[in-house]
């Protein structure tokens, strides 16, 4: 699907909201490129609205960014690291090729505020396009990396799943790369059941109990929904000869929780999602889908919701 970039420009803001938790980004005011967003993000915008936000995201460029120094929290080994910086966590990214620092993010502990620095120079060595910068991008993953946390502290955790609606109820099919959540989502999306996303489904506790919620983060099937159901069940993604459920099991937790991404490095981030967790295992049914490329499936899947 073609969608149009969301660009928020020198001195201007937009808040977006996923799974219920709203993101305030503003870009600095005094010229200069813009921030621009994929196009999947629309969904999830709300405008510039002045209203209460659980995270603030500033966006500011400088000739030069100096790296930080400090304890050594994680590195991808590709061309992100998390460093502790007194209080702050501070990611940093580097071109791979020649190790160059472009782009930094220094979060506040608690995740409620973060300023993400550009480096000018580095962008224009870097760029293929001559030196005009003509709008900022995020480095991959830096807004999964600012957004978990967040969520995480609010009751949601985001897994690697497939989700659907089937009478009216949220359905979430967690998978590895390559257990076939794309194709999963063809074969559910064929037979009727509207689609949360291919790729990344938050689900967050709330008064109503569990709900799934659909994220700006799409897979192959470029799935994206900020739509949001009551959770009825998760599962676990097996490929089969035939479609078959396996029967309601809390012990698949640790296969489902294998599938969320958790930022270990952050342990209170980690023991939230661990507690969300073990609150899901007591409240929605972990189950086992075997499924093949067959129809039938959305009517087996109407036991489930």
């Amino acid at each position: 699907m073609n969608r149009l970039p969301q660009t928020i420009r020198a001195g201007e803001s937009r808040t977006f909201s996923i799974a219920g938790v709203r993101f305030r980004v503003e870009r600095e005011a005094g010229g200069g490129a813009g921030l621009r967003l994929p196009g999947s993000y629309g969904p999830f915008s709300i405008g510039q609205t002045g209203g209460p936000v659980d995270a603030e995201i500033r966006i500011a460029s400088r000739a030069e960014i100096e790296p930080v120094s400090g304890p050594l929290l994680y590195e991808s080994h590709c061309q992100w690291s998390a460093v502790r910086a007194g209080e702050t966590t501070a990611f940093q990214f580097h071109h791979p090729p020649t190790g160059v620092l472009y782009s930094q993010a220094i979060v506040q502990p608690d995740f409620s505020r973060a300023e993400i620095l550009f480096s000018e120079n580095a962008w224009n060595r870097l760029a293929s396009t001559g030196p005009e910068i003509r709008a900022w991008e995020l480095p991959y993953p830096l807004d999964q990396l600012l957004v978990v946390p967040v969520l995480a502290l609010r009751g949601a955790v985001l897994l690697h799943a497939c989700g659907a609606a089937v009478s009216n109820r949220a359905l979430v099919f967690a998978g590895h790369s390559g257990d076939g959540k794309t194709t999963l989502a063809g074969l559910l999306s064929r037979e009727g059941a509207r689609l949360l996303s291919d790729e990344r489904v938050a689900v967050r506790k709330t008064e109503r109990g569990f709900v799934a919620f659909g994220t700006p983060w799409p897979g192959e099937g470029d799935v994206v929904s900020s739509d949001a159901h009551p959770l009825a069940g998760m599962f676990v993604l097996r490929k089969a000869a035939l479609h078959a459920l396996g029967s309601a099991s809390p012990s698949l937790a640790a296969e489902l929780l294998a599938r969320a991404i958790v930022p270990y490095y952050l342990p209170e981030v980690a023991a939230r999602i661990l507690e969300v967790f073990s609150q899901l295992a007591v409240s929605v049914p972990f189950r086992e889908l075997h499924f093949s490329r067959s129809p039938g499936l959305t009517s087996l899947l109407f036991e489930a919701a």
